[in-house]
């Protein structure tokens, strides 16, 4: 039978192995999805061969640009990510200080420290916890606790304390500090349980009243409640027509929000009123314990 093969048949029976082999090879190298790099020899003589390598090589240059692609996406996508959640982190905390005593002393220690040296801050920070007042009232609770019954829990006895002052001038007993001129005056309106023929109430903001005519009020009339804004009533302690004498509550509206989800402690052109009308007046009074704050 080998004669009839001819003298050449093992030649013929080495490339048929051979392409079997590469075929072989072919079909592994697919099924590994293209893991080795493939090149094209110039010994390679049969076109079959060279095709199936051509076919290879684009295959794995799409494998290498889609992974290209993807590792720069994922580059992309992943800081900016990170940034977003970092970001919406931060204005939780902005927009969410709780209305206590350590809140508050926390605030004005990190944002006086701006600008003052830990002795200054120390200078006036009050020596006592009990310079706050009204922490445990319903307020912290419920949301549409109103302000007349909280101010009933910090001033039980408000009208013999407003006896003490009934002959002093532009002296009042307490501070309502607010943002706003029309955030003042819905406040002084709700706080009706403290007003009237005994209890003398003023409106401190810069909305329809001209600072001289107020000046001119204080200077010839008792009030016992005020209502205001942190740069008018800072202005009208400067100026002398109001005094902090007597004054012996400040309550400031500190969790309510405006539209922009903005409080008195973090709303632009107001905060540095804020601090400064407590760094310069309140914060020496509560010191030497002739005053306490209130956190509505």
């Amino acid at each position: 039978m080998a004669d009839d093969l001819g003298d050449d048949w093992w030649e013929n029976t080495e490339i048929v192995s051979k392409e079997k082999n590469d075929q072989g090879s072919v079909k592994a190298t697919k099924s590994k999805k293209i893991k080795r790099k493939v090149s094209i020899d110039k010994n390679d003589g049969d076109t079959k061969i060279r095709k199936r390598k051509r076919k290879l090589i684009n295959e794995q240059n799409c494998e290498l640009e889609k992974e290209a692609k993807k590792k720069k996406s994922n580059n992309n996508i992943v800081p900016v990510a990170k940034k977003k959640q970092k970001k919406k982190k931060l204005t939780t905390q902005e927009n969410t200080l709780a209305p206590n005593v350590e809140s508050l002393w926390a605030y004005f220690e990190k944002e006086l420290g701006k600008t003052l040296s830990c002795i200054e801050l120390e200078d006036i920070k009050p020596d006592h916890d009990s310079w706050v007042i009204g922490e445990d009232s319903p307020k912290v609770i419920d949301e549409n606790f109103q302000l007349s019954s909280y101010l009933k829990t910090i001033v039980p006895n408000w009208e013999k304390v407003c006896k003490k002052v009934q002959h002093k001038p532009g002296s009042p007993v307490m501070l309502i500090i607010t943002s706003g001129g029309q955030r003042a005056a819905d406040l002084l309106r709700k706080a009706s349980d403290f007003r009237g023929e005994n209890c003398k109430s003023m409106k401190l903001f810069a909305k329809h009243f001209k600072i001289n005519e107020q000046a001119d009020f204080l200077n010839k009339n008792v009030i016992h409640l005020g209502v205001g804004t942190p740069n008018r009533v800072a202005k009208l302690i400067e100026l002398g027509n109001l005094s902090i004498k007597h004054l012996s509550y400040i309550v400031i509206d500190w969790t309510w929000k405006d539209d922009k989800k903005r409080s008195i402690w973090n709303m632009h052109g107001v905060k540095d009123d804020f601090l400064e009308l407590f760094q310069k007046y309140i914060l020496p009074k509560c010191k030497s314990s002739k005053a306490y704050v209130g956190l509505f």
